[in-house]
């Protein structure tokens, strides 16, 4: 259980699903986004995000990162069409055609 890794046990009630945390993002807020390929990758959020606005094609976030995230995240995104800006750079196939193609 992920839990047991959290010592200070006033801190357990503040996790959250995925989903939940998905639900308090706004189209038009900022994320920032941890990174560095898969290692740093982020893990569930973006997934339940884009499971949650797959419909909607006026939703759209800015996305800053530290460093390079997988190509997972930026192909999730690309391919769900939720960008309104990437920073600072990005190194996936698909997201590249997107910005490529305007």
């Amino acid at each position: 259980n992920n839990l047991d890794r959290i010592r200070d046990q006033r801190l357990k009630d503040r996790v959250v699903t995925p989903e939940e945390a998905a639900s308090w993002i706004q189209s038009g807020m900022t994320l920032g986004l941890s990174g560095f390929t898969r290692a740093g990758d982020v893990k569930a959020v973006p997934f339940a995000l884009v499971n949650r606005v797959k419909n909607d094609e006026s939703f759209k976030v800015n996305v800053y990162t530290g460093a390079s995230l997988g190509s997972d995240v930026d192909k999730l995104f690309a391919e769900a069409g939720i960008l309104g800006k990437r920073l600072p750079f990005q190194a996936d196939a698909t997201m590249r055609k997107g910005i490529n193609n305007g």
